[in-house]
């Protein structure tokens, strides 16, 4: 509006319509009235002076309700309210305040608008509890029958007080929301799945695979029908990776048989590590301490650090390397003070072993 009434006006929009021009100006007066009103409502400290009081009377008098939508529609109505312009009174349908504006109003603001149209409901109560309840389709099934969204049918769902079922529950697929190449699946039926998963021991990607789905799709189901899954011990029984023992094409070929051996440039202590002597001694380090540090006694399951295996006499020793009496379980902040400056009387450290 600004912006218009700082051009120049053509000859035509004056001479053919003065109306709307005249109409401009004396918005833009009662806009420049609001601002003074405002201006001078409020004093140097930002408490409100007489003029801020008289502005809140004459509002509340004229019915014009001041909202964060449409501040300056209320500084323009309370300007034709005081330039004595035609103005119309009319009800607020929602809650019923009288308001006083430049044309009949049907709502007074914006939140009673919200809350009169939550209540103009396409269903009742014992349609959506049938639909929800008895036959079990979800929100997003009873949306495509009212062409709403699923989100406006929970609303519904909480503002009749119908109980509303946890995420990935069971519920009926019609005819309606079926695939229109696919059609019914066979893994929708709890009784086959359950006989394909738990019977024939099969995988969720085998089952995937013959149904032509993904396998995330059979998990959902599964989930959907409580069956429980398998853990990976119990996956392991069943299918195995690879052959075993003579069977496997690469057993007893080492160095110069295998053929990714490089001519023994592997470093000794990461040699030492993988091999089978030090898993054994490992496992009894790990059984003796029982999984305590042996310097602050912190517990594995308590810390956040993870637990290393300490050498009392240095690695190397190569006799004392996987001796269980030379092995010692520290926590990582413990075992970084044992070959630190700072370990001075040389805990857990020693020469050669005694």
């Amino acid at each position: 509006m600004i912006r218009q009434m700082k051009r120049r006006p053509s000859s035509k929009v004056v001479c053919g319509d003065v109306r709307e021009v005249l109409k401009m100006q004396r918005n833009l007066l009662t806009l420049w009235l609001g601002c003074v009103i405002f201006e001078a409502s409020t004093s140097q400290s930002g408490r409100p002076t007489v003029f801020g009081f008289l502005f809140v009377y004459l509002a509340e008098l004229f019915g014009v309700r001041k909202t964060r939508s449409a501040p300056l529609g209320a500084l323009i109505q309370l300007g034709n309210f005081i330039l004595g312009d035609d103005m119309v009174s009319s009800k607020c349908k929602w809650c019923g305040l009288d308001t006083i504006r430049s044309r009949p109003a049907v709502f007074c603001n914006r939140e009673c608008k919200a809350q009169w149209q939550r209540t103009q409901k396409p269903v009742d109560k014992d349609w959506l509890y049938q639909k929800y309840v008895v036959e079990k389709l979800s929100c997003a099934q009873i949306g495509k029958i009212v062409y709403r969204d699923p989100k406006s049918v929970y609303r519904w769902l909480k503002d009749f007080e119908i109980p509303t079922r946890r995420r990935g529950w069971d519920v009926q697929i019609g005819k309606r929301f079926l695939h229109p190449k696919q059609g019914m699946r066979r893994y929708w039926n709890h009784e086959w799945l359950y006989a394909q998963y738990i019977i024939l021991q099969k995988s969720s990607a085998e089952i995937a695979a013959d149904e032509k789905c993904h396998p995330n799709s059979i998990l959902l189901y599964l989930k959907r029908f409580s069956i429980p899954r398998r853990s990976t011990s119990e996956v392991r029984k069943i299918k195995h990776w690879g052959c075993e023992g003579k069977d496997n094409p690469m057993f007893g070929k080492i160095e110069e048989l295998n053929g990714n051996w490089k001519g023994g440039i592997t470093a000794e202590r990461q040699a030492f590590y993988v091999s089978q002597e030090w898993k054994k001694v490992s496992r009894k380090v790990w059984k003796r301490d029982k999984g305590f540090c042996q310097r602050c006694g912190i517990e594995r399951r308590e810390s956040e650090d993870v637990l290393h295996i300490h050498h009392i006499v240095s690695f190397e020793d190569v006799l004392l390397r996987a001796e269980l009496n030379n092995l010692i379980l520290l926590c990582k902040k413990c075992h970084n003070f044992v070959h630190s400056k700072e370990n001075v009387n040389n805990d857990f450290i020693k020469e050669t072993y005694q």
